[in-house]
């Protein structure tokens, strides 16, 4: 059985019911997709995703009634302002199952045309009866967090020689080796950068430790063209202090990867899981 990704879910908001025939693409409204489509997922999204203004990566499962998650289902997205307002979309969606076992996840690129809450409707794309799932999300004009293009904050982060003030170098079992540098150092040596920001014991979203056994992965193939940095969310075991560089960063979730060009630029930024063949894509342009 595969496990529930995120534990923030919502079932389908945009309508009470549901009609006897699904609706096909021509409709118009969010209402009129949601009357035709037959309420049999929800969905679940990393808590409070980094949605602005423009195109962003969307994560998220699909999940059946007993809560566990459904796989390989050719889905797509429409979405909107209001349930009687014009539905944009079809967005296509990919399903990623490149190794992450039990924490494959649906990802989709969504561009939005202004702030605001939307409605989200994942549905089905196949004969017969439309089965989907709908939510909201919350779209804001800019964000905080650093995204593609931006500079990278340059921050002393704990390495094997110096802990920094880190009661446990790295939460993994066993410890991975993505410790020998630290992140401001990294930043000047003339090679690009990938950066994980992530807890595998403490994670919350429990897709930590895949997601540094994804970076591990690409470093398998990079290790001496680039460097590698995993940086704990936490202090200690306890689970209570966000470490210097998760602070420096303005990042309260978990887990994070960035790829950085060697002018200390971010190329690629992806929340929440993500696959050896992005990371691979974004290091590959700054290679």
């Amino acid at each position: 059985m595969r496990r529930v990704i995120w534990a923030v879910c919502a079932a389908l908001v945009l309508a009470g019911g549901c009609a006897k025939s699904p609706v096909g693409k021509a409709a118009v409204t969010m209402k009129a997709l949601a009357d035709g489509t037959l309420q049999e997922y929800s969905l679940s999204l990393p808590p409070e995703p980094d949605l602005i203004k423009g195109s962003n990566r969307l994560v998220f499962a699909l999940l059946n009634k007993q809560q566990s998650f459904v796989p390989n289902r050719n889905l797509e997205i429409f979405f909107g302002r209001e349930k009687d307002g014009p539905a944009a979309g079809p967005v296509r969606v990919v399903f990623e199952d490149d190794g992450l076992g039990d924490r494959a996840f649906y990802r989709a690129n969504i561009t939005f045309p202004m702030p605001g809450r939307y409605l989200l409707l994942a549905a089905e794309n196949s004969g017969g009866k439309r089965r989907g799932a709908g939510t909201e999300v919350t779209v804001k004009e800019s964000s905080s967090l650093l995204r593609a293009g931006d500079k990278a904050i340059s921050i002393a982060t704990p390495t094997q020689a110096d802990h920094n003030g880190l009661a446990d170098i790295c939460t993994r079992d066993p410890e991975d080796p993505m410790h020998d540098l630290s992140l401001d150092f990294a930043l000047k040596n003339g090679k690009p950068t990938v950066v994980v920001f992530a807890t595998p014991a403490l994670c919350a979203s429990r897709v930590c430790g895949p997601v540094v056994d994804q970076v591990l992965r690409v470093r398998e193939a990079f290790v001496d063209r680039a460097n590698f940095i995993h940086v704990e969310v936490f202090t200690d075991n306890t689970g209570k202090d966000l470490t210097a560089g998760m602070k420096a960063w303005s990042l309260l979730t978990e887990p994070w990867t960035f790829v950085i060009d060697t002018k200390g630029v971010i190329r690629g930024r992806f929340e929440g899981p993500v696959t050896t063949t992005e990371i691979k894509t974004a290091l590959g342009e700054v290679l």
